[in-house]
């Protein structure tokens, strides 16, 4: 699995970024847009037809990566905390220890390949910054 029951693109849509999570299923999140007279159109889509909150819906010339980063931090699924990125995370982090979690959310994007990395380092601070917290409690 991983993906596959994504919905079909739009005509000219593409797929902007992608979130993969390591969960049994292997859901995806696709992040995509579309040329619009106006720009650029975006929409959010994963297998389950969940209906997503976006940060923004259009622009006006393709994202940069900050502004990329922008849009998936401050967009969200309603019934879950701010930030795609790290909203399936925090879900999790009730039930598994953040350090357990570290790999639980993969981002990619063909067209800008920092993207991972970057998340990554989220990631990376996420965990120890939960470390800190709990080392902080004991004392």
């Amino acid at each position: 699995m991983g993906g596959e029951y994504l919905p079909d693109y739009l005509p000219t849509e593409v797929e902007v970024a992608r979130i993969d999570l390591q969960s049994i299923m292997r859901d995806a999140i696709s992040i995509r847009a579309c040329r619009d007279p106006k720009g650029s159109r975006y929409r959010v889509v994963d297998e389950y037809e969940t209906p997503f909150v976006l940060a923004r819906e259009t622009s006006r010339r393709a994202f940069t990566l900050k502004e990329l980063i922008g849009f998936i931090d401050r967009s969200r699924q309603p019934e879950l905390s701010r930030g795609l990125a790290t909203c399936y995370n925090k879900l999790n982090a009730d039930f598994d220890g953040r350090e357990s979690l570290q790999h639980f959310t993969q981002l990619s994007s063909d067209f800008y390949p920092q993207l991972g990395e970057h998340y990554g380092h989220v990631f990376e601070d996420w965990v120890r910054k939960g470390e800190k917290t709990e080392d902080e409690v004991e004392d």
